[in-house]
Formats: C-alpha cells, structure tokens, sequence
C-alpha cells in the first residue's frame, strides 16, 4: 500500500481554520501527485489510535464515507454528539469533491464537522459509517485552547445556512497562500496562510 502523511499547519497567529487547512492539503496531494491518491483520511491533530489494529482505509461501497474515531477517551469510549464527524474522517476523492469539500468560513473552534456532516449525508446523499470493532478506541491529547482560537460566534447560525453555501464555498472558493513545503522522509509539511475574508 502506497501512503503519503501530510501535516497541514496554519501559518499565521489569526483564528485557527481547520477546513482550510484541509482543503488546501487535499487540493496539494490531487495536484502533486495526479491519480495516485485516491482515499484521504483528515485527522486531527490531537486524536489518535490507541491500537495497531485500526485500519485506516475507505469503504468498498461508493456511497459509504467512514468516520473512524467516533470512541474517543474524552467521551468515554461513547459516540458525542450525534452528528459530528471530527477527530478522524476517511473519504474517497470522489466524495470529497462531490461536496465541494470543507466549509471555508468557520473561523476558531467548532461546527466545521457538524457542517461536513450535513455536507456528506444531506448534501451528497452519502452514508456515513463507524466501524464497531471494539479496538476502533482513540485518545483525545488534553491541551489548552489557545488564546486567539475563540469559538467561532456564528458557527450556529453558519450550520443553519450550510445548503445555502454548500455550492459556493469549500474547494472551489479556497483561496489560501501555500507559503511553504518540507518534504521529510516520513511526511510532508505544509505551512498554509488561509484566506481570512468572511461571507
């Protein structure tokens, strides 16, 4: 199995935006190696398997999109939320470009996945799955929030408008600058300036 790790760092002390940060590292992998990925996994940081055995691939089914890490330790090995597909997220390219990607606009913390979820199931009509092996566990790494990573103020009244963007803001709207690459031997770094203009 060929396998490319990319970590995708936001290069500027302005709110953190995940989505960016994912769309452009997905953009950069179609675009440096055409048609040699075709499943992407976007993880965060801070969540990671706690065993060897979990498989990080997509589902044989077209239609099926996996959310991996739906035990997490934080929550007690217990699904959180109901809706969200953070932590650890497996699509086909595909997928991900039948949903236009990320949202572009939650700026700091929070509702980005929960946009991603209505994108995936409501939008592109796409199953999402988590497998119930009961070795599917992963640890959360406890850290502060940093200080000018606020909780994004309109992401509740941005999650009621997600169809209304879902056309017009993601890959096609991303206008990030890639300031940077260091290519390692076992990963490749991606120093990202996103765009910080707001709908």
């Amino acid at each position: 199995m060929r396998y490319l790790v990319v970590v995708a760092e936001q290069d500027d002390r302005e709110p953190f935006n995940k989505a960016q940060m994912m769309n452009t590292a997905f953009q950069y992998i179609m675009r440096e190696y055409k048609g040699t990925f075709d499943c992407v996994a976007f993880q965060d940081v801070d969540t990671l398997s706690e065993d060897d055995r979990t498989l990080y691939r997509c589902d044989d089914d077209d239609n099926n999109v996996v959310h991996l890490a739906h035990r997490i330790d934080k929550y007690n090995y217990k699904f959180c939320c109901g809706l969200t597909v953070g932590g650890v997220l497996i699509m086909k390219r595909k997928q991900f470009e039948k949903i236009n990607g990320f949202s572009n606009q939650y700026f700091g913390w929070g509702a980005e996945d929960d946009d991603a979820a209505f994108r995936i199931e409501e939008g592109g009509k796409l199953k999402i799955v988590r497998p119930q092996a009961e070795y599917y566990r992963f640890k959360m790494i406890k850290h502060p929030r940093d200080d000018d990573n606020e909780a994004e103020l309109r992401r509740f009244d941005m999650l009621k408008k997600w169809e209304d963007r879902m056309t017009k803001d993601g890959l096609n709207s991303l206008d990030t600058k890639l300031n940077r690459v260091i290519k390692y031997y076992t990963h490749t770094r991606l120093f990202i300036k996103p765009s910080t203009v707001r709908n």
